[in-house]
């Protein structure tokens, strides 16, 4: 007899976009976003950022999530450059 693994819920690139792309293209058509780069690359980037703060937040639980995942998004939409004067 044969044991099989549990099936396990698929995680893929195509899921993700489609959950994360209606706001993207409306933001673009908006002009909110840069015409520099397509807007789903930019869906994807971030979500590839708010990713990897959640995985360092995993790691070192400090501060809690909501701040760790404001604080990317922060410094997705407004860099972290300090402003010129």
């Amino acid at each position: 007899m044969t044991v099989q693994p549990a099936p396990r819920a698929a995680l893929n690139a195509a899921a993700i976009n489609s959950a994360a792309m209606p706001r993207p293209p409306i933001a673009g058509e908006r002009g909110e976003l840069t015409s520099a780069v397509r807007p789903t690359v930019l869906a994807n980037v971030f979500l590839v950022h708010v990713l990897t703060a959640t995985l360092a937040w995993s790691y070192r639980p400090r501060p809690r999530l909501a701040a760790a995942l404001g604080d990317a998004t922060e410094i997705f939409l407004n860099g972290a450059r300090a402003p010129r004067r």
